[in-house]
């Protein structure tokens, strides 16, 4: 195995879906800050993976994942690319599995600008679609092209539809009744944001052709889609 490439047997709670001299793509689970921060305790991401490598590159995260949030999360291999993906982002085509609050029956396109940290009005569109109602809530594929702080958490809590276990956008007490449910079947309590990066598109910094990851929707979902 080369030096440069990661070591899937040291790695436990992270999963790799590609790698190459280039970028590396992983799954991350719900739970796990990608980086250290203030609020960071125990290891995050990039210490996880760093001590995967015999001699680790300099990994740069080309985007970033919320600690709540799980799913296909790319870096780069060198600054050098890492500068050569982030222009090539705006081709990004993201796509992204919620559980929201309520009944959504058909797509809707959220277009509300979203303000940054410092009140600076940004576009931003999201494209919301219904999969599956469950119970009093439901399955949505949510694509975007823009990459706007918590866009997906804020146009949907906009909508009136927050996404489930949200403990800044959602509804407190539908969180804990959802909980309360999913427990009631025997199921583990739900801890993190029902949020999950499945697919992300983008031109190859090498060669330029479109190259697709995919994350299939986490396992514990499997619980909290069962018809209350």
């Amino acid at each position: 195995m080369s030096e440069t490439r990661i070591s899937t047997e040291r790695l436990r709670r992270v999963g790799v879906l590609f790698e190459d001299d280039h970028v590396l793509v992983v799954d991350k689970p719900a739970g796990l800050a990608v980086h250290g921060g203030a609020d960071t305790k125990g290891r995050d991401l990039l210490d996880v993976l760093l001590g995967a490598y015999d001699a680790p590159p300099a990994l740069h995260l080309a985007h970033r994942l919320d600690r709540g949030t799980s799913g296909v999360l790319l870096l780069a291999k060198s600054a050098d690319v890492a500068a050569t993906v982030q222009g090539l982002w705006p081709a990004a085509k993201k796509r992204y599995l919620a559980l929201a609050r309520g009944t959504i029956r058909q797509p809707v396109r959220a277009e509300a600008p979203l303000a940054t940290k410092d009140g600076r009005p940004q576009a931003a569109r999201s494209d919301v679609v219904p999969v599956r109602v469950v119970g009093a809530h439901t399955l949505v594929h949510v694509d975007i092209t823009t990459g706007r702080y918590h866009q997906i958490r804020r146009h949907l809590a906009g909508l009136g539809h927050p996404i489930l276990m949200d403990d800044k956008y959602g509804d407190f007490e539908t969180n804990k009744a959802w909980a309360r449910t999913i427990r009631s079947t025997g199921a583990p309590r739900p801890k993190h944001l029902a949020l999950h990066a499945t697919r992300l598109a983008i031109p190859h910094p090498d060669h330029g052709a479109v190259v697709t990851f995919e994350s299939p929707m986490p396992e514990a979902w499997k619980d909290w889609l069962t018809e209350q």
